[in-house]
């Protein structure tokens, strides 16, 4: 993989801190609730013959940890994607496209891995602004573009309503810095009729 090369220190931090999150809840929270659901097996099998209500107790113990560990294992692969380690951002988006509730494409050119940094940041901006789209904006489809020349361009247009109100703007603001981060520039533009089209550009 490239090197970082020299992005501002804040950029390094940022990812640095993330990746210690999902190291976290990945070898802590994680294990536990793993632990947790084995010994609430073991305990169904000697308890035996129950009441119906421990049962059903039983029972609802177990679909809630099912359901906690569900969650976190989508926070630490939010934080810290295992597809963009192992396949970079066009593996991290396309698996982001599988996982979209609505229709979501992604297309463009990336020869080879990208710096580190670049990788993280520019899913993450990815996904929030399919966030924001898709949560915000109704959007009824997605379409993400990836290209490299000059600048590394990385385009979400979205059918949706266009950014208004504290939630979009603190959405975008949010897309603004992380895109600055990397010394980069964000751009949204709505089109009546077309959607919305945020467009980052990171230097490299």
């Amino acid at each position: 993989m490239p090197d970082d090369g020299p992005f501002p220190l804040l950029a390094h931090r940022q990812v640095e801190r993330q990746h210690r999150y999902a190291r976290t809840l990945q070898h802590t929270v994680q294990e536990r609730l793993v632990r947790a659901l084995l010994g609430l097996g073991l305990a169904r099998q000697e308890l035996g013959p129950a009441p119906a209500l421990v049962i059903d107790l039983l029972h609802d113990v177990v679909r809630d940890t099912e359901a906690a560990l569900a969650g976190v294992r989508e926070v630490t692969d939010a934080l810290s994607p295992g597809a963009l380690r192992a396949g970079g951002l066009p593996a991290a988006l396309a698996a982001l496209a599988g996982r979209c509730p609505v229709p979501m494409t992604v297309s463009g050119s990336l020869p080879g891995r990208l710096p580190r940094l670049v990788e993280s940041h520019l899913y993450l901006l990815v996904a929030e602004a399919v966030e924001r789209a898709v949560e915000n904006g109704d959007a009824a489809r997605v379409r993400v573009t990836a290209d490299l020349g000059a600048s590394l361009v990385v385009t979400v247009v979205d059918d949706g309503a266009p950014p208004a109100g504290a939630a979009d703007l603190a959405a975008l603001a949010a897309l603004t810095e992380r895109a600055a981060s990397l010394d980069g520039t964000l751009r949204v533009r709505h089109t009546p009729g077309a959607g919305t089209t945020v467009t980052a550009v990171v230097p490299l």
